[in-house]
């Protein structure tokens, strides 16, 4: 776990170069990498919505994820549904397509959302339905609300 960065990500030290963007696909480390392999092929993973012995580990592996996620949030089923996408696009339209929302909510997005919500659409989901939709400052405290 302690290991050097030199060790964990070798490759980018033969290029001499270092990323910052971990939008799209964050850097993977070697024992990731390595970690991912021994499991893949050690294992046979199906359709989750089947009903066969790879599909049950599938769904397996997809309900620890999501009790990992809700424990690290410290919260529980009870309380919120953990939802895997595609990406930030499926996300989005999800969200959007389901959300009920109404001219008393608003929609307050970041400065880094903004364009990408205006370019894939997602902007209009709450407008469309008359709630307010507003850019937040990085420091903002509290949205203000449609009347």
């Amino acid at each position: 776990a302690g290991a050097n960065i030199t060790v964990k990500y070798r490759r980018l030290g033969s290029q001499n170069s270092a990323t910052l963007d971990h939008a799209g696909a964050t850097l993977y480390s070697k024992s990731q990498l390595e970690a991912h392999f021994k499991d893949l092929a050690s294992s046979v993973y199906g359709n989750p919505h089947s009903q066969n012995q790879s599909s049950s580990l599938t769904t397996e592996t997809i309900n620890h994820a999501r009790r990992l996620v809700l424990q690290h949030f410290n919260t529980t089923s009870s309380e919120y549904d953990i939802v895997f996408t595609s990406g930030c696009t499926g996300a989005l339209k999800l969200l959007g397509e389901s959300f009920p929302f109404s001219g008393a909510q608003s929609f307050p997005t970041s400065s880094g959302a903004q364009s990408f919500l205006t370019s894939s659409g997602a902007q209009s989901f709450p407008t469309s339905s008359g709630a307010q939709s507003f850019l937040t400052s990085s420091g903002a405290q509290s949205f203000p609300t449609s009347s």
